[in-house]
């Protein structure tokens, strides 16, 4: 039982108690318990020592956790970013087409109604002569 006790015994004062619990005059009844061995005292600072493990161990799980969500989210920006260039580019297109037809087009410059548009959008504006467009 002593072992235990000597393995903890960290000043000078509790080693002298600890070879004074050795002698056998003391009564195993009567011997004082000093609070720094106390075994509930041990057993809270094993316990304190297991939760602050296990917050820890937590930490680290949920910091890998965002990191693996950053990496995500950022392979997802680059997707996103790379398909904004490609419709911008695909706009510039449609846009270069749009201005090369604006001079041939037989259609109204101002807007039409909901009506009119439906009809323009389902006829064609160039039935003939189609070379202008690409």
């Amino acid at each position: 039982m002593l072992v235990p006790l000597l393995s903890l015994v960290r000043s000078s004062n509790l080693l002298v108690y600890a070879l004074y619990l050795e002698t056998p005059h003391a009564a195993p009844c009567e011997r004082p318990v000093p609070p720094s061995c106390d075994l509930r005292g041990l057993k809270r600072r094993e316990k304190n020592r297991n939760a602050a493990r296990k917050s820890r161990k937590k930490q680290t799980e949920r910091a890998d956790e965002l990191h693996e969500e950053l990496q995500s989210l950022e392979r997802s920006n680059s997707a996103l970013q790379r398909e904004i260039a490609t419709l911008t580019k695909e706009l510039h297109v449609y846009e270069a087409a749009l201005k090369r037809h604006e001079p041939h087009c037989r259609l109204k410059t101002s807007p039409p109604s909901s009506t009119a548009l439906f009809q323009s959008l389902t006829s064609s504006c160039c039935p003939r002569d189609k070379s202008h467009v690409t």
